[in-house]
């Protein structure tokens, strides 16, 4: 079983090449076929599917983010009245409060994002993880009933503020985003904001999308137009290994503005959106009419925002 996913890359895609090949050796190491010693519990476990994908990110957790094993917990249980339900993995902060909750499917399974928020909720916990193997959602739980998607989860010693707070040029959009994957994965994140963010929210939930990726892509273009010597420079820095004066040409390249920095309220957010949204309606016109505007509110624009842009 476990033989089928190893061979389909996709389904493990998100998850580096070394961390896929450590825990197939230690699976073929171990003394019992099919199963496998856990890295947080210390024990031999059935290596089914989902744990699989659980073992990975346990290792993601401890070798990327450097998370102490100790902070780590596995079947945690989540209260709901009396009824009790168990997450696949939480982190705890540095003073042992509940800090993040991951909720795990096996591949190519995409059920689970209301489970997830439940679990936040009812735990109180910040930071809210999603994974099954071949994509990550990871939310910011603003306040009971306000999700927004983040980069990515911060390190053991780096902040939360520090993570919304990151710069992000054209630079980094080369690296990774979220338009140039697999449609797969955009599709899951415009269905996202259609089925959770804006059901109910009274707009055309398809059109205010579209308007956002016209935004998106008005933006990029327009921020690699006034940096393209410094991006040239920059590269050429690189291949040469220059690393100070790459630095230096990084710090003057302007932010891509379809991003919600920490720090910038929500109305100033849409104020900008509106100001880029105009200004790619003069730039490419016939598509949208010229009195056209987005219908969002503020929050939900920030969450909707938050979904589609790009992660470093």
């Amino acid at each position: 079983m476990f033989e089928e996913i190893f061979e389909d890359s996709l389904a493990l895609d998100f998850f580096k090449p070394d961390l896929i090949a450590d825990l197939k050796t230690r699976a073929e190491q171990s003394k019992k076929k099919g199963y496998i010693t856990c890295l947080v519990r210390d024990k031999a476990i059935k290596l089914t599917p989902e744990e699989v994908v659980r073992q990975l990110y346990l290792a993601k957790l401890i070798e990327e983010y450097h998370y102490p094993k100790e902070r780590i917990l596995l079947e945690y249980p989540i209260h709901f009245g009396r009824e009790v339900k168990r997450a696949d993995i939480v982190v705890l902060d540095q003073e042992n409060n509940l800090y993040v909750v991951v909720e795990l499917k096996k591949p190519k399974k995409k059920e689970g994002m209301a489970q997830l928020k439940s679990y936040a909720h009812a735990s109180g916990a910040p930071l809210a993880v999603w994974s099954n193997g071949a994509d990550e959602i990871i939310l910011h739980r603003r306040n009971p009933n306000h999700f927004i998607s983040i980069p990515h989860l911060p390190h053991y010693y780096q902040s939360l503020k520090e993570v919304l707070s990151e710069q992000f040029k054209y630079v980094d959009l080369l690296k990774k985003d979220v338009l140039s994957k697999e449609g797969l994965n955009l599709k899951s994140r415009i269905l996202l904001i259609e089925d959770e963010v804006l059901a109910g929210a009274g707009v055309d939930a398809f059109e205010e999308v579209f308007k956002l990726i016209f935004i998106k892509l008005y933006d990029e273009l327009n921020t690699y137009r006034k940096d393209k010597k410094l991006i040239n420079d920059y590269y050429n820095a690189l291949e040469y290994k220059n690393r100070v004066k790459a630095d230096k040409l990084y710090e003057k390249m302007h932010n891509l503005e379809f991003r919600n920095y920490e720090g910038t309220g929500n109305q100033e957010f849409k104020d900008r959106l509106e100001r880029l949204f105009t200004e790619s309606k003069e730039k490419w016109p016939g598509i949208f009419p010229k009195e056209n505007s987005i219908a969002l509110t503020p929050s939900h624009l920030e969450v909707c925002v938050s979904v589609l842009q790009p992660a470093p």
